[in-house]
């Protein structure tokens, strides 16, 4: 990482601007919303989208109906992983959350719990796999 003391910026200005502009034109239609119902509602949104993004993993292993497997191909799995990316960061604004220090305060603990001084990292090959029980 940079300077410690300055917070990386792992999603631009730019996009968070863009994010910004799109839940205000939202907003518009949802005046009528509690900061507690639009938190709901964006976390139900999340799990919506979410849920279309599984149907599409599903589509792209062959794990589908045969008429959902008609619709799939990468631009379907790319577009549900993109709502999934911007539900997700309207949902973290509706929570008032830093979404840039939050990814980075992950990258120090996922760092922290996988570097190879970790113990459990150092175990984790011991464990057998379900396939060898």
């Amino acid at each position: 990482m940079k300077n410690s003391n300055k917070l990386n910026t792992y999603i631009t200005e730019e996009f968070l601007q863009y994010i910004d502009k799109f839940d205000s034109k939202v907003m518009t239609a949802f005046t009528h919303f509690s900061e507690r119902e639009m938190l709901l509602s964006r976390m139900t949104k999340l799990t919506e989208e979410t849920g279309e993004l599984a149907n599409e993993i599903l589509a792209s292993i062959e794990y589908q109906r045969p008429e959902k497997l008609k619709n799939h191909s990468k631009e379907t799995l790319e577009g549900e992983f993109s709502d999934v990316f911007v539900t997700a960061l309207l949902l973290a604004k509706a929570a008032n959350i830093d979404i840039n220090k939050a990814i980075e305060d992950k990258i120090k603990k996922l760092n922290k719990r996988y570097s190879t001084n970790n113990q459990y990292f150092q175990n984790v090959n011991n464990y057998k796999t379900y396939t060898q029980i």
